[in-house]
């Protein structure tokens, strides 16, 4: 060790060298800097195809790709099919059969919500309220 210097230890373990005269900063030394481990380091090591594929069945699906829950409960089905048929009783619903061939049908006309699908209370009615605004187009004023 130099004469003019004089080591001190710090709290985390490391030394820290201080040089007999503090006019000279070019030899002031900081804190030995420990070598910090790499972000791939701390990841760990690169996985495989086949390990990263049993990883992904752990994760959730994005929204398009998970397959749809079905409802089960038979009282809540029975309350679906009564709305939906409430609908398929409107003029407005006789009048869209009847001028819309299934073939011509277009993403922006009424489609029939999927009684079987599994969604919220609100979710369903939100589904059977704009079926039925949409069947609404098709009415006609009878004079």
């Amino acid at each position: 060790m130099d004469e003019n210097s004089k080591q001190e230890n710090t709290s985390n373990g490391s030394t820290k060298r201080k040089p007999e005269t503090s006019n000279e900063p070019d030899e002031i030394q900081d804190i030995e800097k420990e070598e910090k481990p790499s972000i791939r380091s701390r990841l760990g090591p690169k996985k495989t195809d086949d390990e990263q594929s049993d990883d992904s069945k752990d994760k959730p699906r994005p929204r398009k790709m998970q397959k749809k829950e079905l409802e089960t409960d038979p009282v809540v089905i029975a309350k679906r099919e009564k709305q939906i048929e409430y609908g398929k009783n409107t003029n407005g619903y006789e009048n869209y059969i009847r001028t819309v061939p299934k073939s011509e049908r277009s993403m922006d006309d009424p489609r029939t919500p999927p009684k079987h699908g599994k969604y919220s209370r609100r979710a369903w009615d939100g589904l059977i309220k704009q079926w039925r605004i949409k069947l609404h187009k098709y009415d006609v004023e009878e004079l």
